[in-house]
């Protein structure tokens, strides 16, 4: 026990995953004009068109500012949906094999400075040509001063023949200020 009469318990948790490695198999934002993406009317294009910013478009950042005012420290992807109600972008990425052990990983939040900003970040997969996907994560952000860190296991698709990966952010309401 810890304490001064070594009363308090403390415990250890030990995970052993086997061969694991921290490497990067597919990078969203080194292969980010990679996928297709596209708002609810078609595709939008990649690197962006500045003529059609109103359909949603995406830009690589290098050093972004967090939603805390801080440097991100790396490159990022700024996601921007439709400018309508409710609009969306989908960034949808064929990959290779999905294996037992591979994970998402993403630091998600709004731009700084971006106060209207109310989206919804989405994870989806799919298979082959299909558009059907099937949701693997979501998550409600706000303009908080806050940002997120996800860690996805993606196990469970290691089964998935041909699969897509779709990174999707949907504005709640007004898309105006996200």
């Amino acid at each position: 026990g810890i304490g001064g009469a070594a009363t308090n318990a403390f415990w250890v948790e030990i995970r052993v995953l086997g061969q694991t490695t921290s490497a990067v198999s597919y990078d969203f934002i080194q292969n980010m004009c990679g996928g297709l993406w596209v708002y609810d009317g078609g595709p939008i294009a990649c690197p962006v068109n500045y003529n059609k910013l109103f359909y949603g478009y995406v830009l690589k950042l290098d050093n972004p500012i967090m939603e805390n005012g801080l440097p991100a420290g790396a490159p990022a992807l700024l996601t921007v949906p439709q400018n309508k109600w409710n609009g969306v972008i989908q960034g949808i990425f064929p990959v290779d094999d999905i294996l037992n052990g591979d994970h998402f990983q993403a630091t998600i939040g709004c731009q700084y400075g971006a106060t209207a900003c109310s989206v919804m970040y989405q994870l989806d997969y799919g298979q082959g040509t299909g558009t059907n996907f099937v949701t693997v994560w979501k998550f409600k952000e706000n303009y908080d001063g806050l940002f997120y860190n996800v860690d996805i296991d993606l196990s469970q698709l290691q089964w998935v023949k041909d699969p897509r990966i779709v990174l999707s952010v949907y504005a709640n309401g007004d898309a105006s200020g996200d």
